[in-house]
This record gives C-alpha cells, structure tokens and sequence, in this order.
C-alpha cells in the first residue's frame, strides 16, 4: 500500500479499524479495507489491506502498490466467487501510523 492516499501504508505501520460487522454499511468506492480470502474451506487464509473499487457487476479489492507481485482480488458485487474461494470484508481502515521516536 505504498501508493494509498492521502498516506501510504509502509511496512512497520499500525492501522486502527473499525469492525465492518459493526458498521452496517454498504462497501464504497475508495474505501481502504481489510478483507480475508480463504480457500479450500478456510484452510489456506490470505488477509491484506485494499482499495475497494466497484463495477456494476464485480468488485475489486485493490492493493493500491508499486509491486506487481500484489495483485486485485475479483469477485461478483455479492462477494460470493464460485470457484472455491470465500471473501469478506473484515474491517474498515480509520487510522494509519508508525511507531517511530520523535528525537
């Protein structure tokens, strides 16, 4: 999340979040979120922080990086893909930070 606005995230940061669950809200596009990908009934589980982008009929999860190893997550707009895997929106992003001393 190097390239997120207005603040990148960099390794080392903190992020405070608000549980989605709790907020009983619908996904925004730009919103920065948590989201959880699970394969193989929840055996193999990838969490990472994206940019929601929505389309009429998908919605991307983007990692909003200069990696190219991080790569969007694609599903329909009811979050339920239909080859194996499960995604869900764990937490929205409120805060960014680091821990470093100020000298």
């Amino acid at each position: 999340m190097n390239e997120a606005k207005p603040r990148p995230i960099r390794e080392g940061d903190f992020i405070i979040c608000a549980a989605w669950e709790d907020l009983g809200i619908e996904p925004r596009d730009g919103q920065l979120v948590v989201v959880q990908q699970t394969i193989n009934d929840g055996q193999l589980r990838e969490r990472s922080v994206k940019a929601i982008r929505l389309m009429p009929d998908q919605a991307e999860f983007v990692p909003m990086s200069s990696n190219p190893r991080h790569e969007p997550i694609v599903v329909p707009r009811n979050l339920e893909p239909n080859d194996g895997r499960k995604v869900e929106i764990l937490a929205l992003v409120r805060y960014v930070f680091d821990n470093q001393l100020i000298r």
